[in-house]
């Protein structure tokens, strides 16, 4: 009997594929960070603001109306615009990495 795998065999053919040199160096990669980092805390500030508009509208007419229907209505919009702030603020992560932390190259 013959004890060579077949060359068929997805764990062989997936074992031998040849590899690609890196191109980006660790450094390229951590400034292409940064700067998406940055963008993303740009991004965020911009829809804070818009939030804050959306919900200093809804407090100024929370507080001039006087139906119960109209009040819940602005009160809930006030309450989701502020809430939808915190999963996106988490979402953007941590502000600054250790300058020694280990750059993770690969999966």
């Amino acid at each position: 009997m013959e004890t060579r795998p077949p060359t068929n065999d997805p764990k062989t053919i997936w074992q031998h594929q040849p590899t690609e040199p890196l191109k980006m160096s660790a450094e390229e990669i951590r400034h292409k960070l940064q700067k998406r980092r940055a963008k993303a805390r740009l991004q965020f500030l911009a829809l804070c603001s818009v939030v804050l508009g959306f919900v200093g509208f809804s407090a100024f007419n929370f507080v001039k109306s006087h139906e119960a229907l109209q009040r819940a209505g602005y009160g809930l919009s006030i309450i989701w615009g502020l809430c939808s702030l915190y999963p996106i603020s988490k979402r953007i992560g941590p502000r600054n990495q250790a300058g020694d932390a280990a750059l993770m190259t690969h999966l």
